[in-house]
């Protein structure tokens, strides 16, 4: 049973250092732009490295099994993003 069958979760990653500065820098980016969704940081470059994140942002979308279903370098405007999650939600 999938409590989040109709739901659409947003998961951040951001890269301490650099251009995305230190942790604090990105929590009071965040909280100053009213970003409620979770936000997780790579501090190795991991998750950068193996799904070869080279812009910012990059937005992967992950179906209801769990496959990557596609992803976009660059910015998204409202209806773009709306549209990918309807493609992605209707793709099984």
């Amino acid at each position: 049973y999938n409590l989040n069958k109709d739901d659409v979760i947003f998961l951040g990653v951001a890269q301490p250092g650099g251009r995305e500065q230190n942790i604090a820098g990105i929590k009071k980016f965040l909280n100053d732009q009213n970003h409620t969704f979770p936000v997780v940081f790579d501090e190795t470059g991991d998750v950068f490295y193996n799904y070869h994140i080279s812009s910012l942002p990059t937005t992967f979308m992950i179906n209801e099994e769990g496959n990557i279903y596609g992803y976009v370098s660059g910015a998204l405007s409202k209806d773009q993003m709306k549209s990918i999650i309807k493609q992605t939600k209707e793709n099984k």
